[in-house]
């Protein structure tokens, strides 16, 4: 969940790597673990059939879902693709990259409106325009 003073995450949380809720109310700057919150999440997840390599976040969307990879070729940082729900990995359309995001790392991809959020790095990124540029926030 994105708002314009919250991000709410599911994500592994270590040692156990467990899913868990977290949020922000600082911009991505601090993170606070709520445990109590991780039923009101829900994660995107891939048929088993789908083999796209590389992934390291998926964000669900209505029509399908978009996900951040890293290793693809043309992009140096962590590129990102869209896969309508009713296709094959052959179908993923390439999106958009974003270089500032240069080594493999926990990812956490959400969609808001039509907006993606990533958080990488402890740093917050948005991209108001299908991946193809993105801010850091």
């Amino acid at each position: 969940m994105v708002t314009d003073s919250q991000v709410n995450l599911l994500a592994r949380v270590e040692p156990s790597c467990t899913p868990t809720a977290v949020s922000t109310f600082t911009q991505g700057e601090f993170w606070q673990a709520y445990p109590d919150r991780t039923s009101n999440l829900s994660a995107a997840t891939l048929p088993s059939s789908i083999q796209i390599p590389g992934i390291y976040a998926i964000a669900q969307k209505d029509s399908g879902v978009d996900i951040a990879v890293f290793g693809d070729t043309g992009c140096s940082g962590v590129k990102f693709k869209y896969l309508p729900t009713a296709l094959s990995a052959a179908g993923a359309a390439d999106l958009g990259c974003l270089a500032d995001v240069t080594s493999p790392t926990a990812l956490a991809l959400a969609v808001s409106g039509n907006e993606l959020w990533l958080w990488a790095n402890n740093d917050l990124y948005t991209s108001a325009d299908n991946a193809a540029t993105w801010k850091k926030v």
